[in-house]
This record gives C-alpha cells, sequence and structure tokens, in this order.
C-alpha cells in the first residue's frame, strides 16, 4: 500500500496480513520506529525485500542513495547529487528553480520527480517542467509545459509545441508539419477546428509517426545524441538505431539505454556534455541541434540503417587523434574486423588479436559521417554485449 507519494507504507501478505510497515520524513528520510507510536506489534522495522522506497525510489544499500532515473537522491539533505541535466537555466517566475540540485522545488509534500528532470506538480501559472525549448528547437531557454504535443519535421528538424493537455512527440512530413501548425492556429478561436485538431492528434499518436516517447524524454535523448554525434543527421539517426537496438535485444525501453540505471548509459554522454545541447550557440549548433532531432525522428520511426549496429565510435576509434582514442583502444585493439574498406574511416585497417581464435570480437556494420558502427563478430543473436 503506497501513499499519495507513491511511497510503499504498508507491506502486505497473499492474505493481506501485514508484513512490514515504514513512514518517511518530508524529503524521505526513513523515521526509525521510537516503540511508542511506531511500535514491533504494528510491523514498524521488520524486514522485507522491496527496495521500492521513499516515492518508489530504488534504495542502494551501498550508498544509501536512491536511483532517480537521471540522477541519484540523497534523502538526508533533500538534494540530487547532480545538477539537472535539462536544466540550463532558472526561471524567474520560480525562483526556486536556480538551484539546480533542488528536489521538487523544495515542495516534498506535494511533489514528486519521478525522473529526476522535473517534478510532476503544476506550478506557478501550470508549468511543471523547465528546461531548453524555443519554437524551432533552437535559441535561449525558456519554460516547456508539462502536457503539450511537439511536432517533430523530419525533413528539418524544426518543432513545433502545442500547448494542447496531451504530451506525445510526433515525427510528420514537411507538408504535415505546416498543417499542424496552421490547424492549431484555427483550433485557438473555432470549436470544430479544436475538435478537429484533437482528433487529428489522436489518429496520429495511434500510428507509426508517433516516435514513443515523452517530450521530456526527447529532450534528454537529444541532449545525449548531440553530446555523442559529429552533427549529421544520419549520423544521429544511427545512434538511434543502435539504441533501439540494444533495447530490443534487452527487452527494455529506449530511454533505458540512456539512463543511469546499472549496466546501461552512454559514457561519453556525461551532464556537462549534455548540456552543451542547451548552452552552445551560433549557427553550427543550431543546425547541429535541428540534425539531432531529425535524427531522432528517422531513428525511431524508420528502419535501421546501421546494419544490425550495437555499438558506435566517433573520433576517439582513430589511433591518431589528439588527446582521446579510448574507442580504438577498446574496440580496435579488442580485435576488429572492416566488412567493407568504406568503414575503415582512419585507414587502420582490420586488427587480429591472439585473444581470439578467430583474431576477432568486434565487426564493422557501416561508418556514417565520422563515425563507425560495429557489433560482435559473426553476430548471430543473444547477447550484443
Amino acid at each position: 500500500m503506497t501513499d499519495q507519494l507513491g511511497s510503499p507504507r504498508v507491506l502486505v501478505d497473499s492474505l493481506g496480513q501485514v508484513v512490514s510497515r515504514r513512514d518517511f520524513m518530508p524529503f524521505g528520510e526513513e523515521i526509525t520506529p521510537d516503540g511508542t507510536r511506531r511500535t514491533g506489534n504494528l510491523k514498524y522495522n521488520f524486514g522485507d525485500n522491496i527496495r521500492q522506497k521513499f516515492t518508489g525510489y530504488q534504495k542502494d544499500k551501498e550508498t544509501s542513495l536512491d536511483f532517480a532515473e537521471a540522477r541519484m537522491y540523497e534523502n538526508r539533505l533533500g538534494r540530487f547529487t547532480a545538477v539537472d541535466p535539462l536544466l540550463g537555466s532558472g526561471v524567474i517566475k520560480e525562483p526556486q528553480s536556480f538551484n539546480r540540485f533542488v528536489y521538487v522545488m523544495n515542495n516534498p509534500v506535494n511533489s514528486t520527480d519521478p525522473t529526476g528532470l522535473w517534478t510532476d506538480r503544476n506550478w506557478s501559472s501550470g508549468d511543471s517542467n523547465f528546461f531548453a525549448d524555443s519554437d524551432h528547437g533552437i535559441g535561449a531557454l525558456s519554460e516547456i509545459l508539462a502536457f503539450r504535443t511537439i511536432v517533430v519535421n523530419e525533413k528539418t528538424g524544426e518543432y513545433r509545441h502545442f500547448d494542447d493537455g496531451h504530451d506525445v512527440v510526433l515525427a510528420v512530413s514537411d507538408q504535415q508539419f505546416k498543417q499542424f501548425q496552421a490547424l492549431w492556429n484555427q483550433a485557438q478561436s473555432n470549436p470544430d477546428a479544436n475538435r478537429l485538431y484533437h482528433s487529428t492528434i489522436d489518429t496520429f499518436r495511434r500510428s507509426w509517426r508517433n516516435v514513443g516517447i515523452s517530450q521530456s524524454d526527447f529532450f534528454f535523448l537529444a541532449s545525449t545524441v548531440y553530446a555523442e554525434s559529429s552533427g549529421g543527421y544520419r549520423e544521429s539517426q544511427g545512434i538511434v538505431n543502435v539504441l533501439r537496438n540494444r533495447a530490443e535485444v534487452d527487452g527494455t525501453s529506449l530511454m533505458t539505454q540512456v539512463s543511469n540505471a546499472p549496466d546501461y548509459g552512454v559514457r561519453g554522454a556525461t551532464e556537462s556534455r549534455r548540456a552543451e545541447y542547451f548552452k552552445e550557440q551560433g549557427p553550427g549548433a543550431d543546425q547541429k541541434r535541428l540534425n539531432v532531432h531529425r535524427g531522432i525522428a528517422l531513428g525511431l520511426t524508420r528502419g535501421d540503417i546501421t546494419g544490425g549496429a550495437f555499438f558506435w565510435d566517433g573520433l576517439d576509434f582513430n589511433q591518431r587523434a589528439r588527446g582521446n582514442n579510448s574507442g580504438w583502444k577498446e574496440r580496435h585493439q579488442a580485435g576488429y574486423y572492416f566488412t567493407h574498406p568504406s568503414h575503415d574511416l582512419y585507414n587502420q585497417r582490420s586488427y587480429r588479436s591472439p585473444r581470439w581464435k578467430s583474431g576477432y570480437y568486434y565487426e564493422s556494420t557501416t561508418a556514417i559521417g565520422s563515425t563507425t558502427f560495429s557489433r560482435k563478430y559473426g553476430y548471430s543473436g543473444g547477447s550484443w554485449r
């Protein structure tokens, strides 16, 4: 049995008998039984195997931190242990947002933060999630509502958001992109157009045009791909394809693959690197953001262009790369077979490792832009790792 925040307070067995109870302080510290109101007779302090604790967060026993998907939460301090990866700047009308470690705007009794990215309670004039956004997907940081439709132009990477109460991301053609904007404008003053707009959204969300992630996931994924891509949209599409391939084999979601959960995540997409998606300015950064949006739209609605890859390596795959050639050390030197000369972007040739009977552990599947895509040598199914 959980409370209004989703915290498990009473655990019962198959017969409905109480097995254990627990209570929490406002910011999530578990209250120690006092022997008066919280006694053993009431099943306080009885052990159980439930890992979900405050608001449903999984407790890490080694660190006593709560796993909040995008980052860890320290309930003894009432703060996250890392900055909000989606909060590049504070919002003036909500001063608490300027603290990038703050938990649910310091209102834990009425709010939760399921993913470590935003509070689920409406603030001020209804806004609940603060991160980068603009009408074209580029430019200054501002606010984004908790429930709005995002329509991404799969040809240009532009996007529009419509404050319509939905939480869906659609990949549409250039013509459909323009039609959505026109229909939305009409819907603001015409009841018939408003009904048609919502009917159209419902049709699209049940079609293959629905990319299958929420708007907050879209921006988290965009910041991750931005950190990994050298800029081209097909390269971004390929990275998204790899994440999908991993998720399908693992039986997880795409967003689990980019989360901070154990055994998952994208190593190069650190919080500081993700922040570049929101902070970098100039024509080059604007175009890269558009290409990332386009890559996500195509990568989640079209076929796999990587040839079944489970890994990607960028400039660090070059043995002669200055400062960082970790991809070359980890992938190429483990035993690498280039299945086609065009995949060998840096003229490094295939490398046989004495560790393997075949000499190879990885093989290339394709190369796009500055990125080489790979999988295990001779992969025919099973674990991709």
